[in-house]
C-alpha cells in the first residue's frame, strides 16, 4: 500500500443471523480489501479463554493463539491493503470492550429478533439432526451467558459512543434487504470507502476472500447449513432470508424474542436511514 494512502478500518459487528456473511462477501468481493470473520467468536469457542465449550464436545482442537489480547494485536497489525475490515458477534466481545481493536471505526448490523431467534432456532434444531450432537454448546450461547444478543449489541453501542466518542453506523438487516445499493453506499459514505458497484454481485459458492480460524473452517465443514444462504446467493436478495412468519414459535424461543424487543427498539431508534 502507498505510503500517502490512509487505510481505512472498519469492524462490523452483528447479532446472529443478521445477514452479515452476505455482507461480509459483498465487501471482500472487493480486489483493496483484507477481511478477518469472527476471530472474537473462535476466542469464544475454540481459544483456551473459551466461555462455550464448543471445542470439547465438537473435537475440534484448542487454538492456542486465540486469546483476546492476541487477536486484538491481530486486528491492529500491519497489512497492505487500503481497507481492513474484520466482521464479529456483538456477544463474543461482551465483557471484554478493553480489547476492542484501536484505529477502527466501529459498525453495527441487527435485524429483528423474532427473525433471528426463530432462525437461531430452526438452524440448531437442523445442526443437531446432521451432527448428532443431543446438546450443542453453541446453541446455548445466545442464552447461556448473555440474555439476549441484542443487550450485548447495545451494552457495546454505547460503550463506542459514550466512551470511544464515535458516531452510531448501523444497518438494520431488512433495510439492506429492502434496498441493498442504496444502504451500501450510504455505509461506505459513512466509514470512508469508496462505493464501487461490482462488489454489489459475487460468484454462488465463490473463493472465500477472508481469514478466519481454523476450527470455524471445520465448523463450516462439519455444518454448512449455518452459511448456505450467503454462499449459495450471487448479491443481496430478499430470496435469500427464510420466511418465519408461519412457523410456530417454541415457549423459550418466544421468551428470548420478548427479552429482547426492548433492546432491539433502543438500537433501531439509532439506525441509519435513507433520506
Amino acid at each position: 500500500m502507498a505510503a500517502e494512502q490512509k487505510q481505512i478500518r472498519v469492524m462490523l459487528w452483528c447479532v446472529p443471523r443478521a445477514g452479515s456473511t452476505a455482507f461480509l462477501r459483498c465487501i471482500s468481493n472487493r480486489d483493496d480489501v483484507k477481511a478477518f470473520r469472527e476471530l472474537f467468536v473462535a476466542c469464544n469457542f475454540v481459544g483456551p479463554e473459551a466461555r462455550i465449550d464448543m471445542a470439547e464436545k465438537m473435537n475440534v482442537p484448542v487454538e492456542k493463539d486465540l486469546t483476546y489480547k492476541k487477536v486484538k494485536a491481530k486486528l491492529e497489525a500491519q497489512y497492505d491493503a487500503p481497507i481492513i475490515l474484520a466482521k464479529d458477534a456483538s456477544q463474543a466481545i461482551y465483557g471484554n470492550f478493553e480489547f476492542l481493536p484501536k484505529g477502527y471505526t466501529h459498525t453495527f448490523l441487527i435485524k429483528s429478533p423474532h427473525k433471528i431467534h426463530i432462525s437461531t432456532h430452526l438452524l440448531f434444531e437442523n445442526a443437531r439432526k446432521h451432527i448428532g450432537a443431543s446438546n450443542l454448546p453453541i446453541c446455548q450461547a445466545s442464552t447461556a451467558n448473555i440474555i439476549s444478543p441484542f443487550y450485548a449489541m447495545l451494552e457495546l453501542v454505547k460503550y463506542v459512543r459514550d466512551e470511544l466518542k464515535q458516531k452510531i453506523i448501523l444497518i438494520d438487516g431488512d433495510d439492506l434487504l429492502a434496498n441493498p445499493e442504496a444502504m451500501m453506499k450510504k455505509w461506505c459514505e459513512a466509514v470512508g470507502v469508496p462505493f464501487k458497484p461490482d462488489m454489489m454481485n459475487w460468484e454462488q459458492n465463490g473463493e472465500i476472500k477472508w481469514e478466519m480460524s481454523e476450527g470455524h473452517k471445520m465448523f463450516m465443514e462439519l455444518f454448512p447449513e449455518a452459511s448456505k444462504n450467503a454462499f449459495n446467493s450471487t448479491g443481496f436478495s430478499t430470496r435469500v432470508a427464510t420466511d418465519h412468519s408461519k412457523t410456530d414459535v417454541p415457549e423459550d424461543v418466544r421468551k428470548r424474542i420478548e427479552e429482547s424487543e426492548p433492546y432491539y427498539k433502543e438500537l433501531y431508534k439509532m439506525k441509519m436511514t435513507l433520506d
